[in-house]
């Protein structure tokens, strides 16, 4: 079934995000790409929603559920000093200018195009071709990324 939603603000980004995790499977690997530093950080309120993915984390532990990101090397380090667990990340760089305030999430059911900043906003889309489309993009990505 295809599938498309709109999030908007801090709930409806918070709501995108905890409806994502809840659908992952027990040992599922989803694959992120990250905000920029720059927009993570910098942004009005951003310490909200940086706090809140720490409960995302939360709740892929008991599921066994792993992360591929890609970031910049800087958000790499916010990752690992911020996250809870951070051992639940599979990390890899690549050049700053390719990132943005507009992040990735690829789960095997879902993608989530979510944009960082005052008003965040979050685009869900359910449809096979779209998340395997986004899929060989990552994946293409992560084979040129650095460790």
């Amino acid at each position: 079934r295809n599938d498309a939603n709109i999030y908007e603000g801090k709930r409806g980004f918070k709501m995108a995000f905890n409806q994502h995790i809840q659908k992952i499977k027990s040992g599922e690997k989803i694959s992120i790409i990250a905000f920029s530093h720059r927009s993570y950080t910098k942004s009005k309120g951003s310490r909200e929603l940086r706090n809140f993915f720490t409960g995302t984390d939360i709740m892929m532990i008991p599921k066994k559920a792993k992360a591929r990101a890609l970031a910049e090397s800087e958000m790499l380090s916010i990752i690992k000093r911020e996250r809870i667990k951070p051992s639940i990340y599979d990390l890899k760089y690549l050049p700053p200018g390719y990132f943005g305030p507009c992040a990735v999430n690829i789960s095997e059911t879902e993608v989530l195009l979510s944009v960082w900043g005052d008003n965040p906003i979050v685009f869900s889309i359910k449809n096979p071709t779209v998340i395997n489309t986004f899929q060989k993009n990552f994946d293409f990505l992560w084979s040129i990324a650095k460790k």
